[in-house]
């Protein structure tokens, strides 16, 4: 008989798996993270990254909770659980062909990210990323969440470490080094996101934590059915936000520290690597890769597993049926330009999802503030 790992590292492996699933190639190569906190220059990224962390902690403590007590085999899927039948729906659709543009997001990510250290055709990382990815995916979510949580404590530490020596070594600082933000905004050379046409770094950080939650919730709610108990789940909640906004802090300051070196790169990550530690550029760009193929295995598996029941062929169909036009996407569309309008789109409806859930919650702990006297009566 398999021993079973102690809570405690069952926690980090949870909260490893986490972070593998959301750092893909937009994170890895930086061009969200400067996109939707760069870009604003001054202490707004810093104001940015701060609120959405508080907001991962609130959401994901929601969905591990949620995972952990509710059966949705009685409500068919998170959204509807959260969001009643009839908009549950809606948002279950939506939010399964958004995972779809963003394997795409991620599989056009590998081509540029080869294209740009290695100089190779881009066609060639994208088509071997998505093949790759494709045949991990079905190994299964057990399976997955081993390898993942593994690769994401990986990348966690190399990007920390890569950007706690950049700020050690700079003369400048991040604040200081990033002040032309806006000019290279202007200049196109840096894109900024967009929520339904308005532009502030408030609502742009708030997108961003929705974009996340959204990406995430049929994840984590699938993970939070191996917690134990509610001090594990607390203790995954607190690692799974820190693992992930850890890493997004270092990129913020490591972008911000190279922001004259990079502005106008397709992967400016790599560029601040390149500019500060040369030596490191090669392994970052494995980082990078491992980044990608960690969200867009782990998106692959959950559109296999809500279109057909694992191990199937029609699983296998799904998964390297949307591999295909992923790779198909990648080889045409350029790679800034996709994370700038998929993450546009879904950030606002991350928000009001969030909403939704909220409601829930306290709709849930009334009715049972309700149920409780109601039983101490029968009791008696």
């Amino acid at each position: 008989m398999k021993k079973q790992p102690h809570w405690i590292m069952q926690a980090i492996m949870l909260a490893g798996a986490y972070t593998a699933f959301n750092i893909g190639s937009g994170f890895a190569t930086g061009n969200e993270v400067m996109q939707f906190f760069n870009s604003w220059g001054g202490y707004w990224p810093y104001i940015i990254w701060l609120l959405g962390l508080v907001f991962a902690v609130v959401t994901n403590y929601i969905m591990y909770n949620t995972g952990m007590t509710v059966s949705m085999e009685e409500y068919k899927s998170p959204y509807q659980y959260y969001c009643g039948k009839t908009i549950g729906k809606i948002f279950d659709i939506y939010v399964y062909v958004c995972l779809i543009a963003f394997v795409l997001v991620m599989i056009s990510g590998s081509g540029a990210t080869v294209n740009q250290y290695y100089h190779l055709p881009e066609w060639i990382g994208t088509i071997g990323m998505g093949i790759l990815c494709g045949a991990v995916a079905c190994l299964g979510l057990r399976k997955l969440v081993d390898v993942l949580g593994s690769i994401g404590i990986i990348i966690l530490l190399f990007t920390v470490g890569c950007a706690v020596y950049m700020v050690c070594t700079a003369d400048t600082s991040p604040i200081e080094a990033s002040a032309r933000a806006t000019e290279y905004v202007a200049d196109g050379k840096i894109l900024q996101p967009n929520v339904f046409g308005i532009k502030h770094p408030l609502v742009c950080g708030f997108s961003y934590s929705g974009v996340l939650m959204m990406c995430c919730i049929a994840w984590v709610h699938a993970t939070g059915a191996l917690l134990k108990d509610r001090k594990q789940m607390l203790l995954t909640t607190g690692l799974s936000s820190a693992f992930y906004y850890l890493p997004v802090l270092a990129v913020v300051l490591a972008l911000a520290l190279n922001l004259d070196a990079i502005a106008g790169s397709q992967i400016p990550m790599l560029a601040a690597v390149q500019n500060m530690i040369p030596k490191l550029a090669g392994p970052y760009t494995i980082i990078i890769i491992l980044g990608i193929f960690t969200t867009a295995t782990g998106q692959l598996f959950l559109l296999g597993d809500r279109f057909a029941k694992e191990g199937t062929a029609k699983f296998y169909i799904v998964i390297f049926g949307i591999v295909a036009f992923a790779i198909v996407g990648g080889l045409f569309l350029p790679f800034s330009v996709i994370v700038n309008i998929v993450y546009s789109v879904m950030g606002m409806t991350g928000i009001i999802m969030a909403a939704f859930m909220v409601v829930k919650v306290l709709m849930v702990r009334a009715s049972a503030r309700k149920a409780a006297p109601a039983e101490v009566e029968t009791a008696e």
